[in-house]
């Protein structure tokens, strides 16, 4: 999927809105320089684009390198040997050009300037979350927060809108309708 300026600033936006993301990922970079992965060629330069993904287990986050500047893979392989998961993949930045003239522009009436696309690479690590929560304490309620989000999420799906007047949750999703000897057909 090309990366664009907006989907960055989006993860940019996100980080900021709260302290505990910014701390993992202060953990995140203390726990990479702990593995000296700063030490091999051109992986200090990347910019993170995405994360980071927050689960039970994982922390996953995606930073993006310049194509000439690809991160040494013998920095992946040290990452590997403390359980980590790391994904290379080739992609294309799509970067506003500079205006300086009218045809710069990608459409004259809206003013939208023309998008270049770069070529890049896109690092995908995905790290346990042993190595974040050790230090961090409230990691628990920021899970725990999650958890419930997703809770109330999945069951705001299943929930119809004569049953939303019974409780919070839809204790009556219309099971009463089919009997224990029907088969269901999915």
């Amino acid at each position: 999927m090309p990366q664009n300026i907006e989907d960055i600033q989006q993860t940019l936006a996100s980080i900021s809105r709260g302290d505990d993301l910014m701390s993992m990922l202060l953990e995140l970079e203390r726990t990479l320089d702990g593995t000296e992965i700063f030490a091999y060629k051109n992986w200090v330069s990347g910019e993170l684009v995405s994360g980071p993904d927050i689960d039970k287990y994982w922390i996953t986050t995606s930073w993006m390198y310049p194509y000439e500047n690809m991160p040494d893979p013998v920095g992946g392989m040290r990452l590997k040997k403390i359980g980590c998961e790391v994904y290379f993949r080739k992609d294309v930045y799509k970067k506003p050009v500079r205006v300086l003239e009218p045809t710069d522009w990608a459409d004259q009436k809206t003013k939208k300037a023309k998008m270049e696309e770069h070529p890049v690479w896109i690092v995908t690590i995905k790290m346990p979350m042993k190595y974040i929560t050790d230090r961090l304490d409230f990691t628990d309620e920021y899970l725990e927060k999650e958890m419930d989000k997703l809770t109330h999420e999945i069951a705001d799906k299943y929930q119809s809108p004569e049953d939303a007047s019974e409780d919070e949750f839809g204790a009556d999703l219309g099971a009463d309708e089919f009997s224990a000897d029907e088969d269901l057909e999915l």
